[in-house]
């Protein structure tokens, strides 16, 4: 990597790609416990402390 100034695309990139990293999680967290509100919920703090 250079010390080249950008108009800032690799921060927004690296941004959405852990947007979406959360989502995945968070949409397989609900796949797994999708019957279990208590482990939902404890499962949403999880991913929200995590960011």
């Amino acid at each position: 990597m250079r010390d080249v100034p950008r108009t800032e695309k690799p921060p927004i990139r690296r941004l959405w790609s852990i947007f979406r990293d959360q989502r995945q999680r968070y949409q397989i967290v609900l796949n797994v416990h999708r019957k279990t509100p208590r482990k939902l919920a404890k499962a949403k703090a999880l991913v929200g402390r995590r960011r």
